[in-house]
């Protein structure tokens, strides 16, 4: 092949490189939470993991520009349609890069299947949310790409193809010495990524591993967008031949599946206690925002109050750190893992499940559901819609105002407005339930409450005067990112979210005590999940298990009872089968929980966590005043003494072997036996969950 002839053929592809690499190192450059910028990381590190970017960005533009060609000669009867086409497919790559910074910008992660996959399953809320926490972000994201597009048709185009013949000869030799030190770079690479251990000086046994650098995870997670996709579809691919084998085990097995009315013959219902039963989900809070719990200030005044005459439990989990799987477990008292990744509830559901309003519509209960939320979320809806609500009111069937935000362009009320796929200010929500308790009468009733303004961007209406923050701030709260060096303001704004939601709160308590309500009325008041604010890297929640998105307050309010605090381990779980304790109801043999008021039944138990969403695949257990959390994608494990080390920065998971060596059997146990039960419709068809008394 003559030197004009290869120049002609490789200059466009090598030029095309050139100007590819410099847009990846400029958006490098705006992400300072990259992997290149990682101090922990070695110069030999970062230029593998740079070389390894760059010779696939190669390859791609070498198989996207042949697919180009192809489709030009296939088009060649039809001209027209091969320059829609060029800008089409120019358009959409561009987008799809520039939406992956953007991800990793505010999430630290990039679009890989995972995450496409996600948004598959929840279009118009992944849209809304995107709209409602970083509305001008993604719509400039769009009129970027746009833009970039139509550079890339009308000026890049005919500027390549117009390359004197001086000039391609040099960008090819220059696209020659590229390509040998990427491809260098990306087999030495694979040998730190496939051999992490040997092919690193340091000690995996470091005391704090949060910190550490891992070579595998900047390549998946941390690096550009091409090396988290092919990561991404490697493990989509293959992980499922591996997890197979991980969870065959059925040894375990729930109780025998019975009827209802074998269940209600097993009691006499004259003999309950008829309370009324008001289960309140809170948005996102943390033990430490309530002073009965150890906060420093006075944020829930109502809640407060509350808790004065409560049973307090003050060593309480959830089961995961996202909505979707959190939200069904104080009324299932089910575990929510089901699958060995992200699980969306179909909407039939062949598996058992009897929820806590199942049961008492049974026994006369007028029963509802009044959430500020979206419960198609996850498919969520397919899970609570049981056929036994007789109201249930949430954001989808909502005919007021959607939560919109200030500055709204016009495009995003009409969305709000329209799709119902917003949130709605807890206000509304709190007046609908009122609403519905008054037409109730004198019959017992079921109501569980989804309160939401405290999620992010933490957002209250004008008219609420915020006790905490400013009236106004500077810069923008993000899921999952915002100016680390703004962390007070941020920790004020949430503050002032939940100051509203108490305020709303009263409200309902008041209406409660006017009524008469108040000391016939069970009231369970707890947050779905806690919130980070940078403690271990990452922000906001639906991240990896740390405490301070796993522990919650739980309140327990029985009539006729004083203020106790209770210390023992406690789950959502344990909710429902807590309430049937005290209403004087036998627990169904489906529940995987405990009553956490019954002395009779004391226990050195664990409680497992999970979190699969497009951030990270984490699980856990908590025993003993031990937790560990293990990390399936990179064999990871981290252990810690919570006595000792209530913040959880000093993994001993290397360090005390014995301990993690038992953590971890009990861990996986629960782990493969829950997805294994899940995954056999003839286990399921004839018994319940399994449980796990230790």
């Amino acid at each position: 092949m003559t030197t004009e002839v290869r120049s002609r053929k490789y200059g466009v592809p090598g030029l095309v490189w050139f100007i590819v690499i410099i847009t990846e190192l400029l958006f490098m450059s705006f992400c300072p939470r990259n992997a290149i910028f990682n101090p922990n990381a070695t110069l030999f590190e970062k230029i593998f993991l740079l070389g390894s970017d760059f010779f696939l960005l190669g390859i791609a533009i070498f198989v996207l520009i042949a697919a180009f060609r192809a489709m030009g000669k296939a088009l060649r009867r039809v001209r027209f349609l091969k320059p829609v086409f060029v800008f089409a497919a120019a358009y959409i790559i561009v987008l799809l890069y520039l939406l992956s910074w953007g991800l990793f910008k505010f999430t630290d992660k990039f679009l890989d299947t995972k995450v496409v996959f996600f948004i598959m399953n929840n279009p118009s809320l992944m849209m809304q949310h995107a709209l409602n926490v970083e509305p001008f972000q993604t719509m400039a994201v769009f009129a970027v790409a746009l833009i970039y597009a139509v550079l890339i048709f009308f000026v890049v185009r005919n500027t390549i193809f117009t390359i004197t013949p001086k000039v391609r000869p040099v960008v090819v030799g220059a696209a020659r010495a590229t390509a040998i030190f990427t491809t260098v770079s990306f087999f030495c690479g694979s040998l730190f990524y496939l051999f992490p251990e040997g092919m690193s000086d340091r000690s995996r046994s470091a005391a704090d591993m949060q910190s550490e650098f891992i070579y595998r995870k900047a390549f998946d997670n941390q690096t550009a967008p091409i090396l988290s996709f092919l990561a991404g579809l490697s493990k989509a691919v293959f992980d499922g031949q591996h997890n197979e084998q991980d969870v065959r085990d059925l040894s375990r097995t729930g109780h025998p599946i019975i009827s209802m009315n074998e269940y209600l013959a097993s009691f006499d219902p004259g003999k309950m206690k008829k309370y009324n039963v008001i289960v309140i989900l809170v948005e996102s809070l943390r033990p430490d925002q309530l002073k009965a719990f150890g906060g420093d200030r006075l944020v829930m005044p109502n809640v407060e109050a509350l808790a004065k005459d409560s049973c307090l439990f003050t060593d309480a989990y959830t089961e995961s750190s996202h909505s979707s799987y959190a939200d069904i477990c104080p009324f299932s008292s089910h575990y929510p893992l089901r699958s060995d990744r992200t699980y969306y509830y179909p909407e039939n559901i062949l598996y058992p499940r009897i929820l806590i309003y199942d049961v008492l519509k049974q026994l006369g209960y007028k029963t509802a559901i009044f959430s500020s939320q979206n419960e198609h979320w996850g498919n969520m809806y397919n899970y609570l819609n049981t056929g036994n609500i007789d109201k249930f009111f949430h954001s989808q069937n909502y005919d007021g105002p959607t939560y919109v935000l200030e500055g709204d362009i016009g495009f995003f009320e009409w969305f709000n407005g329209k799709k119902r796929s917003g949130k709605i200010d807890d206000r509304y929500t709190v007046r609908e339930a009122v609403k519905w308790m008054w037409t109730v009468k004198d019959e017992p009733f079921f109501m569980y409450l989804n309160l939401q303004n405290s999620h992010v961007p933490y957002e209250v209406p004008d008219d609420f005067k915020r006790p905490f923050g400013k009236d106004k701030i500077d810069f923008q709260i993000g899921f999952n990112y915002y100016p680390i060096g703004r962390n007070e303001d941020v920790k004020n704004a949430y503050a002032d979210s939940l100051s509203y939601i108490d305020s709303q709160l009263g409200l309902l308590f008041k209406y409660l005590k006017r009524s008469g309500l108040y000391d016939k009325t069970i009231i369970v008041l707890t947050g779905d999940n806690g919130e980070a604010f940078y403690e271990h890297g990452f922000a906001a929640h639906a991240n990896k298990l740390y405490n301070e998105v796993m522990k919650v307050p739980l309140i327990v309010r029985i009539p006729g009872t004083t203020g106790k605090i209770n210390s023992q381990l406690a789950q959502h779980i344990d909710i429902t089968p807590t309430i049937f304790y005290i209403l004087g109801i036998p627990p169904h043999p489906g529940f995987q929980g405990f009553s956490l008021l019954d002395e009779s039944k004391e226990r050195g138990r664990a409680v497992f966590l999970t979190v699969q969403t497009v951030l990270t695949d984490q699980y856990a257990v908590v025993k003993d005043g031990w937790k560990l959390i293990f990390e399936p994608a990179y064999d990871e494990y981290f252990l810690y003494d919570l006595d000792k080390d209530p913040g959880e920065n000093n993994n001993l998971a290397k360090i005390n072997t014995d301990k993690t060596k038992e953590l971890s059997g009990i861990l996986l146990s629960w782990r493969n036996a829950q997805i294994a039960y899940y995954n056999d419709a003839t286990i399921y068809s004839k018994f319940y969950p399994p449980r796990f008394e230790q």
